[in-house]
């Protein structure tokens, strides 16, 4: 499995899950703001969207949210997703890291 491929299975699901706490929250616009992440995500096709994904869409969402009406178990969510994406980012860059040394 690809790290793109690997990256949209563990995170999709984890969208999905957030999307749900928000629309038990009746929270439009963040779920909106997180549909539109679940669809770049979804989107991604080279290593290159994939870092700007982490980049410039992921890094900014905890900001984001911070301007958004939710609850407490949607936030609880949105951390188990960062923090999943934090560790595939840690994977992968110790995996480029690995293979630029050899």
């Amino acid at each position: 499995m690809n790290g793109i491929d690997y990256t949209k299975g563990r995170l999709l699901p984890l969208f999905d899950s957030l999307m749900d706490a928000l629309e038990a929250d009746n929270a439009i616009d963040a779920g909106e703001y997180v549909m539109t992440l679940a669809v770049t995500l979804n989107n991604v096709r080279s290593d290159e969207q994939l870092l700007m994904f982490f980049i410039e869409d992921l890094a900014a969402a905890g900001g984001v949210f911070e301007q958004l009406d939710c609850g407490a178990q949607a936030w609880q969510r949105l951390e188990n997703l960062l923090r999943e994406a934090e560790d595939i980012a840690r994977r992968f860059t110790g995996a480029a890291n690995g293979a630029a040394s050899t």
